[in-house]
């Protein structure tokens, strides 16, 4: 259920050092030892259990619901073949929905302050497997207590921070966040939080006024960004102690796919704007990467992958080839961007120009399913990749004759070494090279072109076909 987290050399110390440092006589009760600073946990208001947490509350069937608005927010669950979606409004109020579907008990949280929602696996509790809203807060979010051992979480660090679980990070339940509109339409069979409570309450009172789109905060956080709006509604990942933020306002109308390596991790991102979403997994199946394209009409699938299997909103495959498997979801979750810069200071934001230094390339268009991809790159640095990696490519690139109807119509890439030079270059497993400058490449000899190419000219094209589709690679070399 939880896992123990190695603790490094800056949290001893905070072990050590904390218990002696003096808060402001006017903080809240946070005796002990703590791993986040003592002077900024804050009064929520209503004190512990202030906000009451719902118990194994009433679901009801989607049909049957008239109660929530299709531009209410929820977040989905699915543990098996049970799916639950629990609504903003619910969320807003209580904070906190303990539940167990079969075997599986688990905690869901939600912070209105900070718009985020996480759901953790709490079977492996004896006693009690139940979360109350504590009534601290650390950087405007939520501290959910743990009614086992009364330990003290902080959501959005996913980590166990005061009491006997100190150091501790909870097992994630990957949720999906939408509209009651989009889930309708993904999950007509499901069923939903009941507004019956058992409390007498109106869940159709925001109880923040304006906060989901005013620019200020109810309470300090320790750090600020200003390269988004506070309220950005961003999908969050976390890579071995790096994150990335996917806003989810660049996904467009429709379904987009972007397949991304982040920290060294293939990973798999798909978003919708209208339809208001975004999930993350990472995107290697049995050690092979997979890459994806998105899928329109047709939920709870949203995307392909080059081998033909389709992917529903929760990562299960659904049909083709991989059919029966479930992709590994990212540590990830939606939150707005000020908590996000807060807990994760400096993080990246894809698409954003800033944070393009790092690599050899500037992506132009970043969409890997545009009919046309340009991109610049430092050409020493490109050449000294290419002689380092060379026996590499010999040795772990398999290009084979692509034919149709017995004409040989150009090379495609059957095996593929992941994060190589090639795929800076924007080339991807199962691509077909069909010419370069306008040379067709009918066998393995013509390839060479490419690297005549990049070393006698300042720019060039390369034809491919990704999936079917016509696809032109445009290159400009400094």
């Amino acid at each position: 259920m939880f896992q123990q987290k190695p603790i490094k050399l800056l949290l001893l110390l905070a072990l050590v050092f904390l218990p002696f440092c003096d808060g402001d006589s006017n903080s809240p009760d946070t005796s002990g030892a703590w791993l986040i600073p003592k002077s900024e946990i804050q009064e929520g208001g209503p004190g512990k259990d202030g906000i009451v947490a719902l118990t194994n509350p009433t679901f009801i069937p989607v049909s049957q619901d008239n109660y929530y608005l299709d531009s209410d927010l929820v977040i989905g669950v699915q543990i098996d073949n049970f799916i639950r979606a629990f609504p903003h409004p619910i969320l807003d109020q209580h904070e906190i929905v303990n539940h167990t579907i079969g075997d599986t008990s688990f905690a869901l949280s939600y912070c209105p302050l900070t718009g985020s929602g996480v759901a953790w696996d709490t079977s492996g509790f004896i006693l009690d497997n139940t979360f109350g809203v504590s009534g601290l807060l650390y950087n405007s979010n939520l501290i959910p207590y743990d009614r086992e051992t009364d330990s003290n979480w902080s959501q959005m660090l996913l980590l166990c921070v005061n009491g006997e679980s100190i150091g501790q990070e909870p097992l994630i339940i990957p949720v999906v966040e939408t509209t009651w509109k989009t889930w309708k339409e993904l999950y007509p069979d499901s069923f939903v939080l009941s507004h019956e409570t058992g409390f007498n309450r109106n869940y159709r009172v925001y109880p923040y006024g304006n906060y989901k789109t005013s620019d200020s905060l109810l309470f300090s956080v320790s750090n600020e960004d200003s390269r988004l709006h506070k309220k950005e509604r961003i999908h969050g990942v976390i890579v071995g102690g790096e994150t990335k933020a996917y806003p989810i306002s660049i996904f467009g109308s429709s379904t987009k796919v972007l397949n991304d390596i982040f920290n060294n991790l293939p990973i798999v991102v798909a978003g919708n704007t209208t339809k208001n979403f975004a999930v993350s997994f990472e995107r290697e199946l049995d050690d092979k990467p997979l890459y994806f394209m998105p899928v329109e009409d047709e939920f709870p699938v949203i995307m392909m992958d080059s081998q033909g299997t389709m992917w529903d909103i929760f990562g299960h495959g659904l049909s083709g080839p991989n059919k029966g498997q479930k992709l590994k979801p990212t540590k990830s979750f939606i939150s707005y961007w000020f908590a996000w810069a807060a807990f994760y200071p400096n993080a990246e934001i894809h698409g954003s120009s800033t944070q393009l230094s790092h690599t050899s390339f500037e992506h132009k268009i970043e969409d890997p399913f545009s009919r046309i991809q340009t991109r610049e790159f430092i050409r020493s640095r490109i050449g000294a990749r290419l002689l380092k990696e060379w026996w590499t490519l010999a040795k772990k690139t398999k290009l084979v004759p692509h034919a149709v109807n017995g004409v040989t119509l150009g090379l495609r890439f059957q095996e593929f070494p992941p994060s190589s030079v090639l795929s800076e270059l924007g080339i991807r497993e199962f691509d077909v090279l069909k010419s370069i400058n306008g040379t067709e490449l009918k066998d393995l000899s013509t390839l060479s072109l490419l690297f005549t190419e990049l070393k006698n000219t300042n720019r060039f094209e390369v034809e491919i076909e990704r999936y079917g589709r016509p696809l032109t690679l445009r290159y400009t070399l400094k």
